[in-house]
């Protein structure tokens, strides 16, 4: 008898010890964007600082106005924002939306899945955009310069608007658009490498 008392208070013991832990972990507070991007990447620029912000509350962080290394942000710190889960937890439905920055350095997407829209609209990027074999919701570059753009086999579950910008080389082979394709071909585009595998995204020049 004594033994059965003995083995029901440890086990007791142990669901209130779970359920105290749990709750703890649920009403923890949680660490804000702009300090786990400090963490991960030490000081940031004006730009990042702004674009952690806008993306933990759903804006647009918008730096149209600003010139210099107040539009700075790093391509590597764009990437981390779409593919750390601890940053993606962080962001809203409304996703990613940048507008006037400058983007050093390589974004590196590839294999990423991004359950969010990409908004970088009248951006400069110095570097490569990598995307291929990536998966995102939605991809806004209208206005946005950008010197390659690799997205072989990228599937796309939304709109892919290029208009408006100048993108050096598009690479689209096995592409899945589920949306629109929007492009300025005359103006935008210097080469495009597009051959779908199975269907093809509809293409619309504005």
């Amino acid at each position: 008898m004594y033994t059965v008392f003995r083995g029901f208070i440890l086990l007791l013991i142990v669901v209130v010890a779970a359920f105290a832990s749990t709750t703890n972990a649920e009403t923890a507070p949680q660490i804000p964007l702009p300090k786990l991007a400090t963490d991960r990447f030490g000081k940031l620029s004006l730009a990042e600082e702004m674009l952690a912000r806008a993306v933990a509350n759903g804006e647009t962080a918008d730096r149209s106005e600003l010139s210099g290394e107040d539009r700075i942000i790093r391509g590597e710190l764009l990437s981390w924002l779409c593919t750390n889960p601890d940053a993606t937890a962080r962001v809203t439905y409304r996703g990613i939306s940048i507008s006037g920055a400058q983007i050093i350095k390589e974004t590196n997407l590839e294999w990423a899945k991004i359950p969010f829209p990409l908004s970088l609209v009248e951006c400069v990027f110095l570097d490569v955009i990598f995307l291929n074999h990536g998966h995102i919701a939605a991809l806004d570059l209208s206005g946005s310069s950008v010197p390659a753009l690799d997205a072989n086999a990228i599937r796309c579950d939304g709109d892919v608007d290029l208009r408006f910008g100048a993108i050096g080389t598009l690479a689209l082979r096995a592409a899945k658009i589920d949306g629109n394709l929007s492009r300025q071909s005359e103006r935008l585009v210097v080469r495009i490498r597009y051959h779908p595998r199975r269907r093809s995204p509809r293409v619309r020049s504005k």
